[in-house]
């Protein structure tokens, strides 16, 4: 799933405006709007953890996602085999969000 098609899922997901997601994240809705449409690919790790924190996004996603949006296919496909070797040994609770957690339970 590229960028742009994880940010909205996880935005409507909330059932928020653009508007409403650039306020939690401290960005125009406009920057939203282009991240959005693929015209705009956040380099900023700061700013992509922001979007990780207002969305609960799982990291792992996020990171595959901005993999697949910068990457070519095969960039992208490697990129994935180094992250998942990266998280699989990390313990459960670091890796998922208190939400994510709740709904294991």
């Amino acid at each position: 799933m590229l960028l742009k098609e994880l940010i909205k899922k996880y935005r409507v997901r909330r059932k928020w405006q653009q508007r409403d997601l650039a306020a939690k994240v401290s960005v125009s809705q406009n920057y939203i709007s282009k991240i959005e449409l693929g015209q705009a690919v956040p380099r900023s790790e700061r700013f992509r953890d922001r979007l990780v924190s207002a969305l609960a996004i799982p990291r792992v996603q996020m990171l595959e996602a901005y993999a697949e949006s910068k990457l070519t296919a095969e960039e992208a496909a490697a990129f994935r085999k180094v992250a998942f070797r990266s998280f699989k040994d990390r313990p459960r609770e670091e890796l998922l969000t208190r939400e994510e957690e709740t709904l294991l339970r």
